[in-house]
C-alpha cells in the first residue's frame, strides 16, 4: 500500500516547470460528480481508466511540444494543460460487487470465491488496487479521486494518510462517532473489531484511482458477512447508521447515502485545502458528457 516518493519522470518534470509559473492544479478547484443511479462496478472502473488515460495523454502531448517534437497552437496548448491538471472526484454507490486486490493471488481460492459470491447475486471482480477482498454496494458511499500526486507534492504514503485523515475527521467531527486511533489496519475503525470505511488505491504515473468506501447504512452488513473483509477475520463491518443507533444518537429520519455527500465534500475541501465544485454541463461540457455517458 505504502511506497516512498519516486523521482519525477521527464513528463512530470516538464509539467512541474510550466505549472510553476501558471495557474496550477493545486489552485484550480477540484471537480466532483455524484451519480444518482447505482453504478455497475465495471462501468466505474472503465470511467476511472478513461479519466486517468485522458490526463496521461495530455501530459504526453505537452512533453512532445516542450521537446519541439510537435508544435501546438497557444489555444491547443492551453487545452492540454487544462486536461493535464483536471482533478476529479467521483462519488457513487455501486451495485453489489466483491472486488479483490493485488494481495489476493491464489487462483483456486479466487475461483471458488467467485462461484460462491456470484451465486448470492453480486459481481466478483479482480482489480489492481491495494488491499484484499472487500465489498461495495448500496448503502455505501464510494469515492474515486482522480488526482495528480506529483502536482500536490505528495508521496503515495502521504496521499493515503490524507484520505484516512479526511475520513477520520468526517466520522468523528460530523457524526460524533469515536474511533480506534491508531487503527489496527489501514481503514477507519470505531473499535478494534469494527470497520466503518476502507481505503484501497492505485497510482499510475502519479495519477490516483480507486479510493475509499464509507459505510453509511446497515444495508451493507449482510454482504460483508459473506466474506473475511480485507483478510481480517476478527473485523466486522459497521456503518454510520449502526454506530449512531448504538450511541443513542440516531436521527429521527434514517440517513441515506445522499445525505453524507455534502459533508464528505466539505471535509475533502479541508483536507486538500482546495474548493471542490460540481461538474457543470455549461462550464465543462466535454467532461460532463464523459461522466453521464459512462453510466447511461
Amino acid at each position: 500500500m505504502f511506497a516512498p516518493a519516486r523521482r519525477l519522470s521527464p513528463v512530470q518534470a516538464l509539467a512541474r516547470r510550466w505549472l510553476s509559473t501558471e495557474a496550477t492544479s493545486t489552485t484550480r478547484p477540484i471537480l466532483y460528480h455524484y451519480f444518482q443511479k447505482h453504478v455497475p462496478y465495471h462501468k466505474g472502473l472503465e470511467l476511472q481508466e478513461a479519466l486517468v488515460s485522458r490526463r496521461s495523454a495530455a501530459k504526453t502531448v505537452i512533453q512532445a511540444h516542450e521537446e519541439d517534437c510537435t508544435q501546438l497552437s497557444p489555444e491547443e496548448l492551453d487545452k492540454q494543460k487544462a486536461l493535464a491538471t483536471e482533478d476529479v472526484i467521483l462519488l457513487l454507490q455501486h451495485e453489489p460487487v466483491y472486488t479483490t486486490g493485488r494481495r489476493d493471488t491464489d487462483p483456486e481460492v479466487l475461483k471458488v470465491e467467485k462461484e460462491r459470491l456470484t451465486a448470492i447475486g453480486a459481481e466478483y471482480v479482480a482489480t489492481q488496487r491495494g488491499g484484499q477482498t472487500t465489498y461495495h454496494g448500496p448503502g455505501q458511499l464510494v469515492g474515486y479521486p482522480i488526482l495528480d500526486t506529483s502536482l500536490m507534492n505528495m508521496s503515495t504514503r502521504q496521499y493515503v494518510e490524507a484520505i484516512a485523515s479526511c475520513l477520520e475527521k468526517l466520522v468523528m467531527e460530523k457524526y460524533q462517532i469515536p474511533l480506534q486511533i491508531p487503527p489496527p489496519h489501514v481503514g477507519i475503525y470505531p473499535s478494534s473489531t469494527t470497520k466503518i470505511a476502507s481505503i484501497g488505491i492505485q497510482i499510475r504515473h502519479r495519477i490516483t484511482s480507486h479510493g475509499f468506501a464509507l459505510n453509511v447504512t446497515d444495508d451493507v452488513k449482510y454482504w460483508f458477512d459473506q466474506i473475511i473483509a480485507c483478510g481480517a477475520p476478527d473485523i466486522k463491518a459497521t456503518s454510520i447508521e449502526s454506530e449512531l443507533r448504538k450511541s443513542g444518537k440516531a436521527p429521527s429520519r434514517r440517513y441515506e447515502v445522499e445525505d453524507v455527500v455534502p459533508s464528505t465534500i466539505a471535509q475533502l475541501e479541508q483536507t486538500f485545502k482546495r474548493d471542490i465544485i460540481p461538474v457543470e454541463k455549461e462550464s465543462n461540457p466535454e467532461l460532463y458528457r464523459i461522466l453521464t455517458e459512462a453510466v447511461a
